[in-house]
């Protein structure tokens, strides 16, 4: 058992903070096995073979068709404007079998800004956000954002 924590960074401004959803958190990373080194971006989701065990994601490597797991470490972490330039775990993984290489940010994000106005599916693929407030006629954004995977 290995785990990872996936970690974001990024500049805010009028924004309260950015959650994740989970289901769709794992979707947007890529991982390698850890038996044949292949990196899968496509994969196939499966039930955990033999086993009575959950897991948020199984996958079986096409290379050497080893069955692979990774699931989530407690509850998730939301970056606020605290953590604002600086990096902060958005989740911990405990994985078996695989490793995670890359965190692609994409569509399934929610924006809290700072005047409680929300914003569903914010696309973080650019690694920057940009709209408008109407509820306090501010401008937020998202720039300069960074992701990183860490082992614990």
């Amino acid at each position: 058992m290995v785990n990872f924590k996936i970690q974001l960074s990024a500049q805010l401004e009028n924004v309260q903070e950015i959650l994740v959803r989970h289901s769709r958190l794992l979707l947007a990373a890529q991982f390698r096995c850890t038996s044949c080194q292949e990196v899968t971006e496509n994969w196939d989701s499966y039930e955990i073979s033999g086993s009575r065990g959950e897991a948020n994601l199984v996958i079986r490597c096409k290379l050497c068709k080893r069955e692979s797991t990774a699931s989530f470490v407690g509850g998730y972490s939301v970056y606020n404007e605290e953590h604002s330039g600086q990096y902060a775990s958005l989740a911990e993984l405990d994985c078996r079998g695989l490793e995670p290489v890359e965190f692609k940010p994409r569509d399934h994000f929610l924006v809290v800004a700072s005047s409680g106005a929300r914003f569903e599916d914010v696309d973080l693929s650019e690694k920057e956000w940009f709209d408008y407030d109407e509820k306090s006629g501010d401008s937020v954004s998202i720039m300069e954002l960074e992701t990183q995977i860490k082992r614990v």
